[in-house]
């Protein structure tokens, strides 16, 4: 089948994931009378009863109904592939649509949210409310219990909601690719069909993977193993030095202090005992007068719309339902279009304005340096393909990079420049940090940034003269984003793991994230070395060189400033932007 040029397998893979998650952010939840999941929940709900032969019947059921519907979901994808071949982008859209179903996130944090902000106004309407997230009787349960139970059932819906539907949509993806070659209806009929296959089977616990249900024996054992990495990884995400305090938007709804031994994120729990996703099975028990926030499955699996009801109604199948939130409730999709709104005020040029509250969101979320690295790497490389000489086109690169970064990094680059040229202590050359006058060594760094920015302009254009079709991208563009997005993890890392020396923007980035949020910035900032396939090694290495220089800055920074500081955290950029450039250069051309 052919395919547009830029339409190709990695490509597609990633505008399907795309669609699936704004879908989400932006719909929540398709009609339950049309929800694919719902109607599978009632078809599953026919095996809801007693048999002859109850384990016999769970393994067929377990074995058979998640095989059929990933056929079918990926027959879908794949039909849509050959049915308009002119137009290549409805698979796209047909697989993205499909997966948007499997995943629910909005819904899961806004509802968590709801809860938490009743329970401090309203309790009774919490306890209602919290009916929509976990499966058990609330009306003796305090303000204290229900935001336990909110937030525990948060924490593990979010493994099954989210994670491994993406997940098996990624493993999925990968195997149709080494698969499928240069087609794209088999990584995305794969991938869909993996997320699908998933989705089933964690409804098929959610409904029978009780002790009072033999037929779900199967479905609970089945589960357990197909969550048992999606669980590790969501708890590995919300760790993060053993507090999820500035991991947003969890951390806003569960409080700065609540840790992750709280949440009780579990999986396997058939003889009464929680074994955390971080692997640890000693036993956890609630507090006196509590059950567990949900009815003890076999396993973390389920869905993350397994108990959403529309008002006081009962959910179909096992699925949630669309449900309106009140007025002024605080959805964890405001809260990441805040803090991203806050990342490009403060790393852009980008008019998006500039206010206090996406100020402070920004600055507890460190994951949005490299997400704004992806936009900011896109426009700028959009400047080599100016139709004129060389020179000419890596002049305009260079212009375009500082036209949508800004120049405020510079500075850091200067004063940088000057205290390595102090012969002095730390307090010399914190003292010329201060120093608004210009140096020779301030000089000379500028000098050597926007000259090792121009050359590696020139490199890119000699890539794109050599470099032939048969990538999702255009080799320059994976290069140049896959550069920017490690600058900007590299400047997020020092965020993450530096202390500032003195009050000023150093302290106020470190000051508000810990390590272990490094995580989110690595997870995010990793798909970008794939931007350059079918050669992966210019984007791996624009990557590692990248976090390379920013060890190097942070290493030098502490024995010779004291720690990070707002310059050092500049300088970082602009030193990782152009070691990235050039090592991704010199990868295509010499490998």
């Amino acid at each position: 089948m052919a395919t547009a040029p830029l339409l190709t397998p990695v490509l597609a893979s990633l505008a399907t994931l795309a669609i699936a998650v704004a879908l989400d952010l932006a719909l929540a939840e398709p009609p339950a009378r049309v929800h694919p999941v719902a109607l599978f929940g009632s078809v599953v709900g026919r095996f809801d009863r007693s048999w002859s032969r109850p384990r016999l019947v769970g393994v067929a059921v377990a074995v058979g109904l998640p095989i059929g519907v990933a056929a079918f979901a990926g027959g879908i994808v794949a039909a849509a592939s050959f049915a308009l071949p002119a137009f290549s982008a409805l698979p796209v859209l047909v697989a993205g649509t499909i997966l948007f179903t499997t995943v629910s996130l909005r819904m899961l944090l806004a509802t968590t949210a709801e809860v938490v902000e009743l329970t401090e106004t309203d309790p009774d309407a919490a306890r209602e409310s919290v009916r929509a997230l976990a499966g058990r009787d609330a009306t003796d349960l305090s303000p204290a219990d229900l935001r336990s139970a909110a937030v525990e059932s948060a924490a593990e819906n979010l493994a099954d909601g989210f994670v491994a539907p993406l997940g098996g949509f990624a493993l999925g993806a990968t195997v149709g690719l080494a698969v499928g070659g240069s087609e794209v209806a088999l990584p995305l009929a794969a991938g869909v069909a993996a997320a699908v296959w998933v989705k089933a089977v964690n409804t098929l616990d959610s409904m029978l993977g009780y002790r009072s249900k033999p037929v779900g024996w199967a479905s609970a054992r089945l589960d357990d193993a197909v969550m048992f990495l999606p669980a590790r990884v969501t708890a590995g995400c919300l760790f993060g030095r053993g507090r999820i305090d500035r991991s947003p938007p969890l951390g806003r709804i569960v409080g700065r202090e609540a840790r992750i031994a709280e949440l009780r994120v579990a999986d396997g729990d058939r003889r009464g005992r929680a074994r955390r996703a971080t692997g640890e099975t000693r036993s956890l028990r609630p507090q006196p007068g509590r059950e567990p926030a949900q009815r003890r499955r076999r396993g973390a699996g389920g869905t993350a719309r397994r108990r959403f009801r529309r008002g006081r109604g009962r959910s179909r199948g096992g699925m949630a339902t669309r449900d309106k939130m009140a007025p002024g409730s605080c959805g964890g999709d405001r809260m990441i279009l805040t803090a991203l709104r806050g990342a490009l005020g403060f790393l852009t040029r980008i008019p998006v304005g500039r206010d206090e509250a996406a100020w402070a969101a920004f600055a507890r979320s460190p994951w949005t340096f490299p997400v704004v690295g992806y936009l900011v790497g896109g426009l700028v490389a959009l400047s080599l393909f100016v139709p004129a000489p060389a020179p000419t086109v890596a002049l305009a690169f260079v212009l375009a990079v500082y036209a949508v970064t800004g120049i405020g990094h510079l500075d850091g680059v200067a004063d940088i420049g000057d205290a390595a040229a102090v012969h002095g202590d730390r307090e010399e050359r914190r003292r010329v940090l201060k120093d608004s006058a210009l140096g020779v060594g301030g000089t000379v760094a500028l000098a050597l940034v926007v000259l090792g920015l121009a050359t590696a302009a020139l490199g890119l254009v000699e890539v794109a003269a050599t470099a032939g079709d048969g990538g999702p991208l255009p080799p320059v563009i994976g290069i140049v984003v896959a550069a920017e997005v490690g600058a900007k993890a590299a400047t997020a890392t020092l965020v993450c793991v530096g202390d500032a020396p003195h009050e000023g923007l150093g302290s106020a980035l470190t000051g508000e994230s810990s390590p272990g949020a490094t995580l989110s910035v690595f997870a995010l900032a990793a798909p970008a070395a794939l931007l350059t396939w079918p050669q992966v090694l210019p984007g791996l290495a624009a990557l590692l060189v990248a976090l390379a220089t920013a060890a190097l800055v942070a290493r030098w920074s502490r024995r010779r400033l004291g720690g990070v500081s707002g310059d050092v955290l500049g300088a970082t950029t602009e030193l990782a932007r152009v070691a990235a450039l050039h090592a991704g250069v010199i990868a295509w051309t010499r490998f």
